[in-house]
Order: C-alpha cells, then sequence, then structure tokens
C-alpha cells in the first residue's frame, strides 16, 4: 500500500546487503569483498548506469512528476562506509528506478513467497484484461478496473459462498504501433474454483468488453511466480522486426507513472501478510549523505562517476565496484540521450539538494 514515508537512516538494502564483516586490507578504506558481494556492487553499478540516464530522460519531459524525476537523478549517488562498519547510501525508492526495483522485487519475493508456499499447488495464476486505452484515458481506466475486481470479490464471497483469498498485481503495458497502453491485472487465487469464478466474472464486471483467449489461468508454477514479480511495467522493449533493444520512450513512460501515481501496484485480498510472516517496512527510506557523516562519522566516501560507471573515492582515487559495461551496452545508454535526440537537454550532473530536500516526504510503492 501506497504510504507517505518520513525520510530516515538508510543502510544499503538487507535484500542486496554488502558484506559487512568483511577484513580490511591495511591502508585501505575499501573492504576485500567476496566474489558474491562484489558481484551485488557491480549489478547495483550497472542498475545504477542506466537508471540515471534514465532518469534524465525523464526530467526533460517535465510534467508533474518532474520533482521525482529529479530526485532519482541522486539515488545512492554517494556511498559513505561509515566507521561503526556499515555501508549506507540514499535512495529514490521510485518505479522506474533500475536499482530501487531490484531492491523492490527482492522484498515482494520475500514477503509473498512464504505465502505462495503455504498455498502449494492450490495457487492459479488468472491474468485479467481490457481492451487498449489512449494515455488520456489510462488512469480512470485502472480505477474502473479495481472496482470492477471488487465486485467480482464480493460476488465469489456473497453469491458464490466461497472464500476468497488473492494477491492481485497490476501491470501496464505499451503498445508503440497503436500508441495506447495495456492495463491488466496478475492475481494469484488460492484454490481452482474461485479462480475460474473470478476468470468467468471478469467478462460480466469488466469496464470494457473482455477476450475469453486473453483471460488466462493456470496453476502456479516458477514462472508464474517471475510473471508476478517483476517490474510492473517494461521500461525496455525489443523492435518486432529487428529483434533488438529499443531505446527508452520517456513520454510513454510518463504517461504510465503519471497514471499510477499513489496506486498501488500490489494488493492481498482476504487476508493479511502477517498472517504468514512479519512484513518487512515496504519504504525504501533515506537521509542526506551529509547528515549520515555528521550522525557516523565518514570512513571512505564514494561518488557516482557515469563515465567511470562506478563509486569513486576522491580521496584514494580507487573505484568500488570495478563494473565495466560492456562496449554494445555502453554505446546503447549514452545514446540515450544526445543534443540531437528530439532537442533534449537534460542535466548532465545530478541536482545539488539540500538535508531539507531529503527530509521531504514521498510516497513508497
Amino acid at each position: 500500500m501506497s504510504r507517505t514515508a518520513v525520510i530516515g537512516v538508510a543502510p544499503l538494502d538487507t535484500s542486496e546487503q554488502l558484506d559487512q564483516n568483511a577484513p580490511q586490507v591495511p591502508g585501505s578504506p575499501i573492504p576485500q569483498t567476496s566474489g558474491d558481494v562484489q558481484i551485488k556492487y557491480q549489478k547495483r553499478a550497472r542498475a545504477k548506469f542506466f537508471s540515471l540516464q534514465l532518469a534524465r530522460l525523464l526530467y526533460s519531459v517535465g510534467g508533474p512528476l518532474k520533482w521525482q524525476y529529479g530526485r532519482s537523478i541522486d539515488c545512492t549517488r554517494n556511498i559513505v562506509l561509515g566507521t561503526d562498519g556499515k555501508t549506507r547510501t540514499h535512495y529514490c525508492g521510485s518505479r522506474w528506478c533500475m536499482v530501487c526495483n531490484r531492491i523492490r522485487t527482492a522484498r515482494a519475493i520475500a514477503k509473498y513467497g512464504p505465502v505462495l508456499d503455504d498455498w502449494g499447488d492450490d495457487a492459479y495464476l488468472v491474468t485479467l484484461t481490457i481492451v487498449n486505452r489512449p494515455g488520456y484515458q489510462l488512469r480512470s481506466a485502472i480505477q474502473e478496473m479495481g472496482k470492477a475486481f471488487t465486485s467480482c470479490k464480493r460476488s465469489i464471497i456473497r453469491t458464490h459462498k466461497m472464500d476468497f483469498e488473492a494477491i492481485r498485481k497490476l501491470e501496464v503495458t505499451y503498445n508503440a504501433d497503436r500508441n495506447d497502453y495495456h492495463p491488466h491485472y496478475h492475481v494469484v487465487v488460492r484454490g481452482h474454483a474461485q479462480a475460474i469464478a473470478l476468470q468467468e466474472l471478469w467478462h460480466k464486471f469488466a469496464p470494457t468488453r473482455t477476450s475469453e483467449s486473453a483471460q488466462d489461468i493456470r496453476q502456479m508454477d516458477a514462472g508464474g511466480r517471475v510473471e508476478v514479480f517483476k517490474y510492473f511495467t517494461k521500461l525496455l522493449t525489443k523492435d518486432k522486426e529487428t529483434g533488438k533493444t529499443k531505446p527508452p520512450d520517456p513520454h510513454s513512460l510518463d504517461a504510465i507513472f503519471s497514471a499510477i501515481k499513489g496506486m498501488r501496484t500490489y494488493q492481498t485480498v482476504g487476508f493479511k501478510l502477517s498472517d504468514y510472516q512479519d512484513p518487512e517496512d515496504e519504504k525504501l527510506l533515506t537521509e542526506s549523505v551529509d547528515t549520515i557523516i555528521n550522525h557516523y562519522g565518514e570512513e571512505a566516501s564514494y561518488v557516482w562517476e557515469q563515465d567511470y560507471t562506478d563509486w569513486l573515492c576522491s580521496e584514494s582515487g580507487e573505484l568500488l565496484s570495478g563494473y565495466e559495461p560492456s562496449e554494445a551496452w555502453r554505446d546503447f545508454v549514452d545514446a540515450m540521450i544526445s543534443e540531437e535526440s528530439d532537442g533534449i537537454q537534460p542535466p548532465q550532473e545530478p541536482i545539488p539538494r539540500s538535508i531539507a530536500y531529503y527530509s521531504k516526504p514521498y510516497l513508497a510503492t
């Protein structure tokens, strides 16, 4: 559920946590990490390399989310290795940020995994769709879908006299050929009879006409878990003719992110997560790096350098992750923004932020 969060201290997320007890090399501010931990650094660097460029691209679009896009430019810009032995940074918590999405996906798997394990073979994945909508109708279409789903749930419980437990996930895709949007639900339902009932009732209550072939139902498996826990919209797509990955379209992405602002992408129905586990806080909390240094003292501070695709320690000149993108990936990311691309000239450096900036509340999703 989207809730307003007060900004606070944030160690690197435990779902990707770096080795806090790594042995030190004398005279070196960098912990000597194991191979697995170094891979985590590098995966984070790869995500940051792409996300910074995407945030700049989205920032250039402007609109109601321009402030949030600017905030994402600063996401994990600084990493501080404090004297208390912990590594700290700040997160933007945005849906378009691959750094935060990796954390969000790991948390979702950890949070809902015990539920799906408990349901076992009684879990079914139901896909519910409506016809594509133009961008200006996208938000209202998603709201109508929510009302239709509630009607389905009530009918299952009141008319069909069945219990109804489910995990509902919203996903939105963009069709570049038609220039319209496809909102749909992936719903994990407990019970085959309930899954069948939901599928049938959707044809009755859906806000638009529906196709029976598009409303899929199958027993939950490993592939189904990937479908449920992947990102709610595709940041990158492939060209149908060439099969090559296309640069992201900032205008269609902005339309999607604007439409779902303040909405929940995951929704539990008929049960509480606390029945299965103690849920972790969903919010990605953050604090000004200057404040972190004042509170904890500074052991080593690293600042992201896009040209190096890594965090650089200004004192030692050492890089944190050692990530090296392939030439093709670097060219792709660099080409996302150029002076010739639609006149876009987004900020090339992270926007300076005050401590007060990081104290502003934001919606954690």
